[in-house]
């Protein structure tokens, strides 16, 4: 017996395991391959979810196109996101791209582990543009473009490229003066992207920077890593907040750029929170001194118009207390609750002159496993006094 003499639904069910080129060379040996492949919703959904997480953009009792959206996302990922230059590129080739990557990284299923490797489909997916050639930490957004291109570097963080300290200059002015959320409410993409750049090159393993001396103390596991579940999971009114955190803080004396140095009291902050009600928590840690975490509250960010699924964006404000003075910190939680980008500083000097003299700075947070804490590990060695 040939395979023109199969039933539909069993070529369907080999069309399906097929390569996409050898689908293609199906196609082409006949009409009667041709008209069972060409617009069969089952071979292309069997395609698409043997590469990729299911989609969360599916309607319930509405049809989903399969083929397109197969057809488009394989486009993109063969052709590999574009570095763009100002005056130069294909604008709306640059704008699908992104939204393809956008959907992929919204689908993307997290799953937390002891060794925080990547597991899921579209993460391994996405891993596979890091590289130079088609990283999308490299990829520089223009126009309407900006906040979209800013919002996927950031969920992006724990695959992007180590900065370069060089890079670093080019950031200071967002990552020590300018809000992750704006006063009226809109978290600031490209801010909260300068922020996740800047640490990232502080506290990657293999980074030169000996800002934060207890960064050799994390094991692999309790770096920044994914979140659980999909993004969709973290959409609604209710806010969480995981338990276990740790963080770190930078300082600098902005009036001596360009000889700009940055400075940390070293320590990394290991810190429980815990939720009081629907949308505030406290809390308490330790860093350089013990502290408590109060008046901590978390609210739903503006809705960005260029951007979709952005709804899982949260604001995030908290009053940091040790025994003889207080910080004030705020900033955003990224979708996923795994981690905060924002800035710190002394209550009430909001705009003050004061912010320019070591007294306010950029901070992050990420989620650990519970059970995670820096107390008892050797702090000694290494330790830059």
């Amino acid at each position: 017996m040939t395979l023109l003499f199969f039933p539909p639904e069993i070529l369907k069910l080999i069309a399906g395991e097929l390569s996409d080129i050898d689908l293609c060379n199906l196609c082409l040996v006949c009409h009667i391959f041709n008209s069972v492949v060409r617009d069969d919703q089952v071979v292309w959904r069997a395609k698409l979810l043997s590469i990729y997480d299911e989609p969360s953009s599916k309607v319930p009792g509405e049809p989903y196109d399969w083929k397109g959206a197969y057809q488009l996302r394989q486009k993109t990922i063969l052709r590999g996101v574009p570095r763009m230059e100002f005056g130069t590129g294909n604008l709306s080739e640059e704008a699908e791209a992104l939204e393809v990557i956008w959907d992929i990284l919204h689908d993307a299923r997290g799953c937390k582990s002891e060794t925080k490797e990547i597991t899921g489909k579209n993460f391994k997916i996405l891993n596979s543009l890091k590289r130079p050639d088609r990283t999308l930490g490299l990829l520089e957004g223009r126009g309407n473009n900006y906040a979209l291109v800013a919002a996927v570097n950031v969920l992006m963080t724990p695959l992007l490229q180590l900065p370069e300290e060089k890079d670093l200059y080019n950031l200071h002015t967002m990552v020590y003066s300018t809000p992750a959320v704006s006063f009226d409410g809109y978290p600031q993409f490209q801010v909260i992207e300068a922020l996740a750049k800047y640490f990232i090159y502080h506290i990657h393993k293999d980074s030169g920077s000996s800002m934060l001396y207890q960064k050799r103390l994390m094991q692999p596991h309790e770096y920044p890593s994914w979140w659980e579940g999909k993004l969709s999971d973290y959409m609604g009114p209710r806010h969480k907040i995981p338990s276990k955190w740790y963080g770190a803080y930078a300082y600098a004396q902005r009036n001596i750029r360009p000889q700009l140095h940055d400075l940390s009291d070293g320590p990394l902050v290991d810190m429980t929170l815990y939720m009081t009600s629907h949308n505030e928590f406290q809390g308490s840690g330790c860093d350089i001194q013990t502290f408590t975490i109060t008046h901590g509250k978390i609210s739903s960010t503006k809705l960005d118009p260029t951007l979709r699924y952005n709804g899982v964006w949260k604001h995030i404000e908290f009053q940091k207390s040790y025994h003889s003075h207080q910080w004030t910190y705020e900033g955003v939680m990224l979708p996923g609750n795994n981690m905060i980008l924002g800035h710190w500083r002394r209550p009430g000097t909001l705009n003050s002159p004061e912010n320019f003299r070591g007294n306010n700075g950029p901070f992050v947070l990420w989620s650990v496993p519970e059970g995670s804490t820096i107390a008892g590990r050797d702090d000694r060695l290494g330790f830059s006094r």
